[in-house]
């Protein structure tokens, strides 16, 4: 079965590529692990997504919006991270829950232990840049309780108590990974193998990340978490025309 049968012929919607995780069949091993060029009246780029271990897949996409396009995605219980490597703001309506926005250069964390249903409105003429991946609960059986005081339990913990998001600074290395998952140059048997690691690489990096971050936000709290981040957004939107240390405490509301 190649990865090509998986994606219809006029193309995959980003609902389509959530639903492809749990239509995966085990053993699918697809002879071209390169994003997939499409062309269709809804978008036009690249897409990739792949399943490198049971309940793990691994999605990417390059595509530009050639019309407006609200499409509604049915997902069931998983865990979802993302990142925009380029694009614009994106506002999801959440049935039961209400808005859930995701921010480029950011990663971006929803999950849920039940069903649920969203809605996103996409304007023509949008890019955008993405990398992520879907974990099912087959992914967390495999460590079963032994999780208590490590990275993963706090990816876990996204899969409880309903709908919850999280939203946590792009570090340079999960970028590249990102990055990579649309770039890389191998194919084949060794495409195969790279992509498992660095699918795997990405979770590993991201449950880190997720757990330093809980673990400052019970150091010095929320709000002055918040502040941080707003803080680093801000230095790392413009490494050139910085603002002073002054400047800086005043935009984000506290004093030097």
């Amino acid at each position: 079965m190649t990865l090509d049968n998986l994606i219809p012929p006029r193309g995959m919607t980003p609902g389509d590529l959530v639903r492809l995780g749990a239509e995966f069949a085990l053993g699918v091993e697809p002879i071209d692990t390169a994003p997939q060029v499409l062309e269709t009246p809804i978008y036009t780029g690249r897409l990739l997504a792949h399943e490198v271990q049971p309940g793990l897949v691994l999605s990417a996409s390059d595509v530009t919006y050639v019309c407006e396009q609200s499409f509604s995605v049915e997902m069931e219980p998983t865990l979802v991270c993302g990142i925009m490597l380029s694009g614009t703001v994106v506002h999801s309506d959440v049935a039961d829950y209400g808005l859930f926005t995701r921010h480029p250069h950011q990663i971006n964390l929803m999950g849920s232990d039940r069903p649920i249903r969203y809605r996103t409105l996409l304007e023509r003429g949008r890019h955008f840049r993405t990398a992520g991946f879907m974990l099912r609960p087959s992914f967390f059986e495999r460590f079963g309780d032994d999780v208590d005081d490590d990275g993963i339990a706090a990816l876990r913990d996204l899969m409880t108590g309903g709908f919850r998001t999280a939203a946590i600074a792009l570090s340079p290395r999960i970028g590249e990974i990102a990055r990579l998952c649309l770039e890389h140059p191998y194919g084949g048997h060794l495409g195969r193998l790279f992509l498992e690691s660095n699918a795997l690489s990405y979770v590993i990096e991201v449950a880190q990340a997720l757990k330093d971050e809980r673990r400052l936000v019970a150091l010095i709290g929320r709000r002055e978490y918040d502040r941080v981040m707003h803080a680093r957004e801000i230095l790392d939107g413009d490494l050139v025309d910085t603002p002073t240390t002054l400047e800086l405490a005043r935009r984000v509301g506290i004093n030097v």
